[in-house]
Parts: C-alpha cells; sequence; structure tokens
C-alpha cells in the first residue's frame, strides 16, 4: 500500500464520462472528461498525494491504534484498510435519469441531465 501522507481513494466512474468534451470549463474547454481525470490526478501527485484505485466502504474512528492518539480507519471495499489521521470526504454526484428510452445514452451527447431543485418540485 502507499506510503504517502496523502492518499486519495477513486472510484473511478466521473460523472461526465460519457461527454466526449467538457464545455464551459474555464481553461479546459473541450477538453475529454479522462484528460481532465489524468491532469487532475497529475497534479495532485505533484503534492505527494498517492492516488489509489477503489471505493471506501467505511470509516472507524480509533482513540489509539498502531501509536496514533487520535484517528480513523478507512475500510476500502474488498481490500486494505488505510490509517488516518484526518479525513475528507469527497462525494460525487449521480443522475436520476428518467425512465425514458434513449436518455441514458443521449446523455453526454449533446443532451444534457439537468437537477430538479427540490423548492421548483410540484411548482
Amino acid at each position: 500500500m502507499s506510503d504517502t501522507k496523502n492518499v486519495a481513494v477513486d472510484a473511478g466512474s466521473p460523472r461526465n464520462a460519457p461527454a466526449s468534451h467538457m464545455q464551459g470549463f474555464l481553461s479546459r474547454d473541450g477538453m475529454p472528461p479522462a484528460a481532465l481525470l489524468e491532469a487532475g490526478r497529475a497534479e495532485v501527485a505533484g503534492y505527494g498525494v498517492d492516488v489509489i484505485e477503489g471505493r471506501a466502504d467505511h470509516i472507524d474512528h480509533i482513540d489509539d491504534i498502531d501509536h496514533i492518539e487520535h484517528g480513523f480507519q478507512v475500510h476500502l471495499a474488498g481490500g486494505p484498510v488505510l490509517p488516518a489521521r484526518r479525513v475528507v470526504v469527497a462525494t460525487g454526484l449521480r443522475d436520476e435519469l428518467p425512465d425514458i428510452p434513449g436518455v441514458r445514452e443521449a446523455v453526454g451527447q449533446g443532451r444534457t441531465a439537468l437537477p430538479v431543485l427540490p423548492r421548483l418540485r410540484g411548482r
């Protein structure tokens, strides 16, 4: 496992994966989503972050383990347990698409899924 002090666990399923390119993203307009992911991983590596492909299954708070007075154990799905002093949880969005034939295939190909805001629902 990683010997670095900073680890990012990435499930590898970006929301914009179906799109052929990005639009309206400052300095990255027209860039394929996979290229942005690759650039981001290279950038965080420059800060000493080791990116591990996987998904955190659960996190336990610990009071004293392996001489870490306070911290956490991050359990990766089907894999190792990472000790941590601090944890930042960043989750992605998932589009809930309507059950209409062809909608799922159209997203990222010139169609955009728009979220329904709770205040507007039912109006």
